[in-house]
């Protein structure tokens, strides 16, 4: 049976201007363009969760009383931009992103058939919260506000690291990679706790990102994302051990650590880079992703170097190295070079994190305020007229002041979350 919301939704106008977009939305339709639009194997759509926020919003679709009017609304929306009809509940998966992990960023693979018969209807991309700075997504990037992982440290110790424009892009492209992998990423959805196949899928997704913004001039990215990947490894990889129950049931999340270590990837895809930059920019998209897929093959952690990081991480150093090394010596030809490997990740790590951080540092200093916020004032009036284009130059405008750093870091985090929310908050406060 449909219900009558259902059926009166096909009459509501959820007409808006087509000259309403945000840098985010401008973002994603170049990406939409120059990459999903070309994927010959199955389609792809980079959701824009502006324009799908604004429709949600303009129904009143939010909250758990709504939800079937809103998961009709994404399952119209994936239509209308791909052509492709899914399911309720590949709308229910979807919503998740939309409703409850608003910051998250992923790929999203909706398929169709069992095990190892699944075939991709659709992958879907959702992009990093756009409403962020520098500070916020670096915070989110390295899990740098769990202080059982990090202890005193914190973004203000740290040395500056890719500024909010190259990790919004840098995101983006990554989760688009794991949309146009055809090898890891379905491999890895195949068995639900291969940890080292999905950090094959990591490994390439983080290698394929960084060749595709180098194809298009964007350079200087790989040295400080090996930087951020070896800190989230050597200090998440240690909390994500000690606390397995963080994962709540996924047997992966105390592999998070070495799934993540994307360091050596990407040291080879900055070595391709240095040396072949002129060959890369008039590389095919199907070369780069063959490229990407060479990088893993060769320079990913195998599964014994991959296991051996999580033995030194739950047993520690000297447990580690006695099992290794027996098993190099009554094993050769499997565990040659593993040990050495091991070393070089707990060496190199501790190395980053040393010198990424400096104690002596204080708190960095309050720049600015935050420009005041007024929902009645400077939302309402143009939700109610199903103004878009209004709404988004008064986003964009509070977006913009956010991207500045004024406020201390919880004033920044709180209006990160009022900017997060502000689709659903106007929908619900503006009458």
């Amino acid at each position: 049976m449909i219900s009558r919301a259902l059926i009166s939704l096909s009459v509501l106008s959820l007409s808006f201007s087509s000259m309403a977009e945000t840098r985010m939305s401008k973002l994603v339709k170049k990406v939409q363009k120059e990459y999903a639009d070309k994927s010959n194997s199955h389609p792809i759509l980079i959701i824009d969760k502006d324009e799908l926020n604004w429709k949600i919003a303009r129904a009143r679709a939010f909250g758990e009383e709504n939800k079937e009017i809103r998961n009709k609304l994404i399952a119209d929306y994936v239509k209308e931009k791909s052509g492709v009809e899914i399911k309720y509940n590949d709308s229910i998966n979807l919503d998740t992103y939309i409703s409850f992990l608003k910051n998250s960023a992923v790929a999203v693979p909706l398929t169709t058939g069992m095990w190892t018969s699944k075939v991709y209807k659709i992958c879907t991309v959702f992009h990093a919260d756009p409403n962020s700075n520098r500070r916020l997504e670096t915070e989110r990037l390295l899990g740098l506000n769990s202080k059982e992982a990090y202890g005193d440290l914190t973004y203000d110790q740290l040395a500056p690291m890719l500024n909010f424009d190259q990790l919004k892009k840098f995101s983006l492209y990554h989760e688009l990679a794991h949309c146009l992998d055809k090898k890891y990423l379905p491999e890895a959805q195949d068995s639900f706790d291969d940890s080292h196949g999905i950090h094959e899928s990591e490994s390439f997704a983080e290698t394929a990102g960084l060749l595709l913004l180098a194809r298009e001039g964007e350079l200087n990215l790989a040295q400080k994302r090996i930087e951020m990947r070896s800190i989230y490894a050597k200090k998440m990889g240690h909390f994500f051990v000690d606390n397995p129950q963080t994962g709540f049931g996924n047997p992966n999340a105390k592999f998070g650590g070495m799934i993540y270590y994307l360091a050596p990837v990407l040291e080879a895809g900055k070595s391709l880079i240095d040396t072949d930059l002129e060959s890369l920019k008039t590389s095919s998209i199907d070369e780069i992703l063959n490229l990407s897929k060479d990088i893993v093959e060769n320079h990913a952690l195998d599964s014994r170097e991959f296991h051996g990081i999580y033995v030194y991480m739950d047993r520690g150093l000297e447990a580690m190295e006695a099992t290794y090394r027996g098993y190099e010596e009554s094993m050769p030809e499997f565990f040659e070079g593993v040990l050495d490997s091991i070393f070089g990740f707990v060496n190199n790590t501790q190395r980053i994190v040393d010198e990424s951080f400096d104690m002596s540092r204080g708190p960095l200093p309050i720049i600015g305020e935050l420009l005041p916020l007024s929902i009645e004032k400077d939302f309402c009036p143009s939700y109610l007229a199903g103004d878009r284009n209004e709404f988004e130059i008064q986003l964009e405008t509070f977006r913009e002041d956010l991207e500045k750093e004024n406020g201390s870091a919880d004033a920044q985090r709180a209006r990160q979350k009022q900017l997060m929310d502000i689709h659903e908050t106007v929908s619900v406060k503006c009458k």
